[in-house]
C-alpha cells in the first residue's frame, strides 16, 4: 500500500510530455525568474523612499525599463543570453525599488499584509505553475484569448468612467478581476513558453520576464486587495 502510494506521490512530479531538453530550459526560466524575484526584493527594501516616491523617479523607470526590454528583444534568440541577463535583473531592480511605496503603505496599515501576500502569491503561481505543466500540451493557451478580451473590456470600462464620470467599476472589484486575469496568464504563458521552447526557442531571459511580470502583477493585486479589506475592518 505504501509502495503504491510512494510511486502514485512520484508520478505525481513527472512531466512525460516534456523533452529533457525541455526541463532543462525551464529549470533555467525558473532559475532566473528566482534570481530576478531577490532583486526585486533587495531593491524594494534597501532603495530610500524618497527617491522613489517622485515624478522624476516614475519617468526614468518607464525609460529605463522599456529601453532594456527594447533592448531585450532587440537580441531576441539563442544567442547573447549575458547581455539579456543582465537587462532582464535592470528591469527587476526597477520594477522592486517601484514597490516601495506600495509596500510601506501596506507595512502602515498593517504588517503582515506583505507576508500574506507573499505567501499568497507563492501558492497562486506555484499551482497554475504546476497545472499548466501537467495539462496536455497547447490545450490551455486559448486563454490567452481570453485574458485579453477581459483586459481590453476594463480597459474600456475604466476610460469610460474617467471620460463620463461614472462608477462603472469598483476599485475591489477592478483588483480582483485582474488578479484573477494573471492568475490565468500564468496558465497560459507556462504553455507558451513550452510551446516555444518545443520549436527550439531556448530565449529563458524573456521568457523568465514573462513569468515575472505575472507575478509582481498578482503580488501588487493582493497586496491592494489586503489593504481594502484591512482599511474596511478597521472602519467597522
Amino acid at each position: 500500500m505504501s509502495t503504491a502510494t510512494s510511486n502514485n506521490f512520484s508520478n505525481l512530479f513527472e512531466f512525460t510530455e516534456l523533452t529533457p531538453r525541455t526541463k532543462d530550459h525551464l529549470n533555467q526560466v525558473y532559475g532566473t525568474l528566482s534570481i530576478g524575484c531577490l532583486c526585486a526584493a533587495a531593491t524594494c527594501m534597501w532603495t530610500p523612499a524618497f527617491v522613489v516616491d517622485n515624478f522624476w523617479f516614475m519617468l526614468l523607470s518607464i525609460i529605463g525599463t522599456i529601453g532594456l526590454v527594447l533592448t531585450m528583444f532587440a537580441k531576441k534568440g539563442n544567442q547573447d543570453h549575458g547581455t539579456k541577463f543582465l537587462c532582464f535583473l535592470g528591469v527587476t531592480c526597477i520594477t522592486g525599488a517601484g514597490l516601495r511605496p506600495l509596500m510601506d503603505l501596506a507595512t502602515e496599515i498593517d504588517p503582515t499584509i506583505i507576508i500574506n501576500a507573499l505567501l499568497y502569491t507563492g501558492v497562486i503561481f506555484g499551482s497554475f505553475t504546476f497545472a499548466s505543466l501537467k495539462t496536455r500540451r497547447r490545450s490551455m493557451l486559448f486563454i490567452g484569448g481570453f485574458c485579453g478580451s477581459i483586459m481590453l473590456g476594463l480597459a474600456v470600462t475604466m476610460l469610460s468612467s474617467w471620460i463620463f464620470g461614472l462608477s462603472l467599476i469598483s476599485y475591489f472589484a477592478y483588483n480582483v478581476i485582474t488578479l484573477v486575469v494573471f492568475s490565468l496568464y500564468v496558465i497560459y504563458d507556462t504553455q507558451l513558453i513550452v510551446e516555444k521552447a518545443c520549436l527550439g526557442d531556448f530565449d529563458y531571459c524573456i521568457h523568465a520576464l514573462e513569468l515575472f511580470i505575472d507575478m509582481v502583477k498578482i503580488f501588487t493585486k493582493i497586496v491592494k486587495i489586503l489593504i481594502i479589506l484591512s482599511d474596511k475592518k478597521k472602519s467597522d
